[in-house]
């Protein structure tokens, strides 16, 4: 029977999994304390390494909070999601009906700073899961409304973060426990710093909140697989019902437990045995993780009130891709973007840390590298299936991440020993340089993409123009239109006095935040008041992104005969452009 000790068994790292500073990357169990450091600098490092993560990630948040005025509202934000979590926040503060009647247009939301019933989708409440939604809803009012302290727009922002930097530090003890302190910190710092997590932190509605909360529930049935107690089945509960409750995505949590931690022996029928009376022995436990998943997802989501079963609608949809049709055969894609979008130095310590968990997984059976493999590896599987769509980069598989990290600092931890064997105090000197190279590494993307890293592209692809040429111009560019902002900016800064304003692409971006980032005497033009002349008797500003699957009639004539005025580069490629249309003679 898998009783507590076969449990700990299988997770067989266990035997000295806190592992000092300088874990084997061959057997991390098997290292003697005797052999650990060779100088005192070493041991305080190892004692302080907790310390030394807990200020990486202090200056990870600050940071975060800092740059937040360079990031824009986004594409899907301005769709619905910031409509629905300011609605939803409002109902379950007042438990007042009106705040659910989507189609009105109340006069307490018309009073404030950004215009959200011009979100298109405001009709369309089964689109948008609410959790992530809301709780950014209420740090806006909190912290632009009540205490004037950030724009709304940022203070949206924020919560995104704040819950990535508390994702690092929870990501680095489950780290630390079972694959040592040095892989642990290598982790951590990879992940803080990889481009597009760092950029969509600042402002993804979904993807970044949903792996989170995914990472977070599958570390937490890890504990409580080890050591089965009601409270962790509750935390393994809640967590997935907060990933639901933000994405679909989080509908692959219980494979990933199943193949990734459950013991699965083929060849032994008693191990089908003792699974089976392993389930009835917590069955209670896993109920309750049932229960407690579906009611956050329910109590979360006041759309669903009235009729649960309006949940059907939002799966219904997402299982058919939001009416998208996909490649019908394999497709390589996801996994070309994975390995394109990945700093080399990160791709290199990824790619022997993958071969690493490989080899051990044949070597020790331990269910982690297992974990680790299913982890990183099923939802870029699930993403290249027959039929499948991707766009916009890795954000629709993104939960891949974190083990990815994971698997990357034991591959550096493992370069580290191999590099200093027989020469122990070597380890600090390569330790050292691994963060060299990666601090070279980030600042000559951040040189060239900042502050539009979620769009990065490392050289094996030949940065972003090369990317243009694989991926097409529709992808790689700004798809989330973050750079509307700095685009509305210049515009503020440089119209003249009584001076229009179109954007013929993502219009409600600008409509939604004009009153934040314009001067009132700029007319925002709407799409439906477009009269196609393309020309005026005044100063008409035409803004919009490089996505011609997007164009309309005005952004094609405006490409095809006319300058802009002013245009946001990244990488040398242009992404957003501003032009001056002609005045009539």
């Amino acid at each position: 029977m898998i009783g507590l000790m076969e449990r700990e068994k299988e997770f067989a790292p266990r035997e000295s999994l806190n592992i000092p500073i300088d874990a084997s990357a061959g057997n991390p169990t098997k290292i003697e304390g005797s052999q650990s450091f060779s100088s005192d600098l070493l041991v305080r490092l190892e004692r302080a390494s907790d310390w030394l993560v807990a200020g990486l990630v202090l200056v990870f948040l600050v940071c975060g909070i800092a740059s937040l005025p360079q990031y824009g509202l986004t594409w899907d934000e301005g769709l619905g999601n910031l409509f629905f979590g300011e609605r939803y926040f409002y109902y379950l503060t007042t438990f007042t009906y009106k705040f659910l009647d989507f189609k009105a247009n109340l006069s307490v939301t018309q009073k404030l700073p950004l215009n959200l019933f011009a979100s298109p989708y405001h009709d369309q409440p089964y689109l948008y899961p609410p959790l992530a939604d809301t709780i950014s809803a209420a740090f806006m009012h909190l912290f632009s409304y009540s205490l004037h302290w950030l724009d709304p727009v940022d203070a949206f922002h924020l919560f995104k973060v704040v819950l990535a930097a508390l994702f690092l530090w929870f990501f680095y003890r489950f780290a630390a426990r079972y694959l040592g302190k040095l892989p642990a910190f290598f982790a951590v710092l990879f992940l803080a710093v990889f481009p597009r997590f760092w950029g969509d932190m600042h402002f993804n509605p979904k993807d970044v909140p949903e792996t989170i909360f995914f990472g977070l529930c599958v570390m937490v049935y890890v504990a409580w697989y080890e050591h089965p107690h009601w409270a962790k089945a509750l935390g393994v509960g809640l967590l997935a019902g907060a990933a639901l409750a933000v994405k679909v995505n989080a509908v692959f949590i219980p494979f990933i437990l199943l193949l990734g931690v459950w013991p699965w022996d083929l060849s032994d029928p008693k191990t089908w045995l003792a699974l089976g009376q392993d389930l009835l022995k917590h069955l209670h436990h896993y109920v309750l993780m049932a229960l407690s998943a579906v009611g956050l997802y329910y109590l979360s989501w006041p759309y669903l009130y009235g009729n649960p079963m309006l949940a059907k609608t939002y799966f219904t949809f997402m299982a058919t891709q939001e009416g998208r049709v996909g490649w019908p055969a394999w497709s390589w894609q996801p996994l070309t973007q994975v390995i394109t979008t990945m700093p080399e130095l990160v791709l290199v310590l990824f790619l022997l840390g993958l071969a690493l968990a490989f080899r051990q997984l044949f070597k020790e059976k331990a269910m982690i590298w297992r974990l680790l493999l299913v982890w990183c590896l099923l939802p870029i599987f699930r993403i290249s299936l027959p039929g499948m769509v991707n766009f916009d980069g890795i954000r629709h598989f993104l939960e891949f991440l974190p083990p990815a990290m994971l698997l990357a600092g034991y591959g550096a931890a493992t370069l580290v020993r191999w590099l200093s064997r027989d020469r122990p105090r070597w380890k600090l000197v390569m330790g050292l340089t691994v963060l060299l190279l990666l601090g070279i590494n980030t600042a000559n993307l951040l040189a060239r993409y900042y502050p539009y890293e979620y769009i990065y592209y490392n050289s094996l692809i030949g940065g972003l123009s090369g990317a243009r040429q694989v991926f097409g111009q529709s992808e790689v560019t700004d798809y989330w239109a973050s750079s509307y902002r700095q685009g509305l900016e210049w515009i503020d800064q440089n119209a003249p006095s009584g001076s229009s304003l179109q954007a013929p692409v993502a219009n409600w971006l600008v409509q939604i935040t004009r009153r934040v980032w314009l001067r009132p005497d700029i007319q925002v033009v709407s799409s439906d008041q477009q009269d196609g002349t393309f020309k005026s008797s005044h100063p008409v500003y035409v803004m919009f992104i490089d996505r011609p699957g997007f164009y309309t009639n005005l952004a094609r004539y405006c490409t095809q005969k006319l300058k802009p005025v002013h245009e946001i580069d990244v990488d040398g490629v242009p992404v957003m452009w501003i032009y001056l249309l002609p005045k009539t003679s």
